[in-house]
């Protein structure tokens, strides 16, 4: 079975650690005061930039925060574990092949690729073959035979859907889980652990 997976808040725990350096920046290096972020994190609704909606940023302080500290909360975040069960149960079987598919880009002079490769080796997290810098994945998906798809992004889980892939899951997490499964066809699953997945299929 070829598999496509992505990276950010489904293998791994991303979007706390976003916040958490939001924060930090906004009060030591924006210097605009204190400010702690609205638990209700349910109200970014799928969008991915609400944070800077909320600490009333121009798109200019966001640019300079991804500049300023994006590599750096790339290697904070920290895996899920249940994710590395996951991984490491699929990749036994010699049938199986799994991309990791992620819309990371670069934001700086820093080699993303060559951060996230590092970080999936240091937990031992396996896998055949890692694609960064796909804010669109339509166009790989459809270059590619795949079949399975897991995504926490609504978009592309319906992307994955209309190109053909049998099984496509989206995970559900802290900001995109107020939105209905009405916003997903019908052939696409809602999970919030990957091994959930075998309830739906034998891998």
């Amino acid at each position: 079975m070829n598999i496509c997976i992505d990276l950010d808040d489904v293998i791994c725990e991303t979007y706390t650690v976003l916040l958490k350096n939001a924060v930090e920046f906004h009060k030591y290096e924006l210097k605009r005061g204190d400010v702690s972020m609205p638990l209700n994190i349910k109200e970014a609704r799928g969008d991915y930039y609400w944070f800077a909606k909320i600490l009333a940023w121009s798109e200019e302080d966001l640019v300079y925060f991804f500049q300023k500290r994006y590599p750096f909360f790339l290697k904070e975040c920290k895996p899920r574990k249940s994710s590395i069960e996951f991984l490491k149960r699929v990749t036994k079987s010699k049938e199986n092949k799994l991309v990791i598919l992620s819309s990371r880009e670069k934001r700086s002079n820093e080699d993303v690729w060559r951060i996230t490769y590092e970080w999936l080796n240091s937990y031992d997290i396996p896998f055949d073959l890692l694609k960064v810098g796909y804010k669109l994945k339509k166009n790989f998906l459809l270059q590619n035979k795949f079949d399975l798809f897991i995504d926490d992004n609504i978009r592309h889980c319906v992307d994955a859907y209309e190109v053909g892939i049998k099984y496509v899951f989206n995970y559900r997490n802290l900001y995109n889980s107020i939105i209905g499964n009405e916003a997903l066809p019908i052939g696409v699953k809602r999970i919030s652990d990957l091994m959930e997945i075998y309830s739906y299929i034998n891998i």
